[in-house]
């Protein structure tokens, strides 16, 4: 299902007075983004209600849902700006708009932001609530087998993984955010995180993983392995 079919409410602000609906591409984005989180969680059917500010070329999209437990008292906000990818921050829900005025200001200069922003604390924003199904590998066809010998070069090219014993990755939908691998050559074996996007060449922006347990993330790959190299590639 596309992203603009969605459950919309339009709220008061001039960014609603025509269509309260923001841009498809950012629509779009966003889904692809809660629906690859979805798959490393529970995996179920769920609508995320948001309020969305604008802000120059960004969106900011706030999480309305209540979370529980130990996140209550941080509510998560997506930021998305045309040709970036998605990024997560976590603010305080009765001042989310001053954090992510700050967050903008970091990323692209102090000035240019406070120019545009509303003198006000708090402006009234847009909201809508969006269908996130479950998360799914697309099929492993010729499309996707393209991709991933396209990924294969990549590694070959930017990492200079000149002779990989294995590649696995974690099969992958070609809408997700974000593809991670396991490498073994005859010298070492590692993790590697792909930023990706298939409209991108190339399509990954490399990242490693911070303090994320190395165990578990060799595990969330090998529990749905696909197989890069070796030949043949696919599914597993």
């Amino acid at each position: 299902m596309s992203a603009r079919v969605l459950l919309l409410f339009c709220v008061l602000t001039p960014y609603c007075a025509g269509a309260c609906l923001p841009p498809a591409p950012a629509l779009d984005k966003l889904k692809a983004y809660l629906v690859y989180q979805n798959g490393l969680g529970k995996n179920e059917p769920r609508l995320d209600t948001f309020n969305v500010l604008p802000m120059g070329d960004w969106l900011f999209f706030q999480l309305e849902t209540a979370p529980t437990g130990d996140a209550a008292e941080r509510t998560p906000v997506y930021a998305y700006r045309p040709k970036a990818e998605i990024v997560m921050l976590s603010c305080r829900p009765q001042d989310w708009q001053n954090c992510v005025r700050e967050y903008a200001r970091s990323a692209e200069g102090r000035e240019a932001v406070r120019e545009r922003s509303s003198a006000q604390t708090t402006v009234q924003t847009c909201q809508f609530t969006l269908s996130v199904p479950p998360w799914m590998p697309s099929p492993d066809n010729a499309a996707k087998r393209k991709v991933a010998a396209e990924i294969l070069g990549e590694i070959r090219k930017y990492l200079a993984v000149r002779h990989p014993k294995t590649i696995w990755l974690r099969d992958f939908s070609l809408d997700d955010p974000d593809i991670w691998m396991y490498i073994t050559t005859s010298a070492y074996s590692g993790l590697q995180g792909c930023s990706f996007d298939r409209a991108r060449i190339p399509h990954c922006n490399w990242h490693l993983f911070g303090q994320t347990p190395q165990d578990w993330l060799r595990k969330q790959i090998m529990a749905r392995p696909y197989r890069l190299y070796p030949p043949p590639t696919g599914r597993r």
